[in-house]
């Protein structure tokens, strides 16, 4: 199926990539992208253009992430890049599906499994994720709320089954002084 994928790339995108451009222009980056398998197939699709590698790599930005919804500490900005778009059941309105970045390596097995549910926690907790910058011009794309979908390349999930918190106020005070050092 791979191999399928891949031939269907060569042949499709072979002289086409003015019929890509355009669909670009017309529905966008991230349709584009999802036509063609992802981000990483369309930066393939154009690695003889470099502004249009750039562009693709530049879809990315900041988020602060809080303890609360009114950005009571503990609170800290992580960068991320966009991975693609969420629709709207109309699909009038779109929003970026993002993968936020932190430095892994700083915490311990331990904290990193606390840090992975605070930021799950905040990222569907309305108000405890604020966009500080977004990179990106796409075509409707509502640039003041972000959906997660992987932290640091693996795909977001809640490590806890039950309703308690695998952390407290204190877990996440410490791991954010920890990945601000």
């Amino acid at each position: 199926m791979r191999e399928l994928i891949k031939h269907i790339l060569k042949e499709e995108t072979k002289g086409n990539n003015s019929d890509i451009i355009n669909l670009i222009k017309t529905d966008g980056l991230f349709y584009a992208a999802k036509l063609v398998g992802g981000l990483d197939n369309l930066k393939k699709v154009f690695k003889d253009d470099p502004e249009m590698v750039e562009r693709i790599e530049n879809q990315k930005g900041f988020v602060e992430l809080s303890w609360t919804n009114d950005g009571d500490d503990p609170s800290i900005v992580l960068p991320f890049k966009i991975i693609g778009l969420a629709w709207n059941r109309w699909e009038s309105n779109s929003w970026p599906i993002v993968n936020v970045i932190y430095n892994e390596n700083k915490l311990t097995k331990d904290e990193n499994y606390k840090f992975k549910d605070f930021l799950y926690d905040s990222f569907h907790d309305e108000g405890s994720a604020r966009i500080v910058s977004i990179d990106s011009n796409e075509l409707r794309m509502y640039q003041n709320y972000v959906q997660l979908g992987e932290i640091n390349g693996k795909t977001a999930q809640q490590n806890t089954t039950d309703l308690s918190r695998s952390y407290d106020l204190s877990d996440i005070q410490d791991i954010v002084e920890t990945l601000k050092a």
